[in-house]
């Protein structure tokens, strides 16, 4: 668990859930029967989100916690975005910003979603999430947005 966001004045950990199925799938199994455990025994799980682009695994997550907030990674432009996070029963879609347009931002607010820009690292990527208006991006280079801001 190592990225904290602020959500409705809530503190919320974001745990990415990172996989190669064909080498870790038996061992994310595993993980999540730990996780599970562990987040019911600490009392977390309306504080925790997890996020990840194995669907399979998130699935066998929301099944096994379905009051999990689940976000997922999207590394393509889904035919209807909406729908997979129908399907999937996600909150956060999470994806490059290259692979968003101002359509797809809406669609997704209109239906309830977050929507978050992958990690930028030119100043143009910056502009464009903005333009489009995700709700949060990610950026290597926190010094762009330090230069924006004492710019004004």
């Amino acid at each position: 668990l190592h990225t904290a966001y602020r959500r409705q004045r809530q503190m919320c950990i974001r745990d990415r859930l990172k996989t190669v199925p064909y080498d870790m799938k038996k061992a994310n199994r595993k993980l999540l029967t730990v996780m599970t455990e562990e987040l019911r025994l600490t009392g977390m799980t309306e504080r925790v989100f997890a996020l990840g682009a194995d669907y399979q695994i998130l699935k066998e997550l929301k099944a096994q916690m379905p009051e999990l907030m689940l976000g997922l990674i999207v590394p393509f432009v889904p035919a209807d975005p909406v729908k997979l996070m129908k399907e999937m029963e996600a909150e956060i879609y999470l994806s490059y910003v290259w692979n968003m347009e101002k359509k797809i931002v809406t669609e997704l607010h209109e239906a309830g979603y977050y929507v978050d820009g992958a990690i930028l690292k030119e100043e143009r990527w910056i502009n464009i999430a903005r333009e489009i208006g995700v709700d949060m991006y990610e950026t290597d280079f926190p010094g762009i947005e330090a230069a924006r801001e004492l710019a004004g």
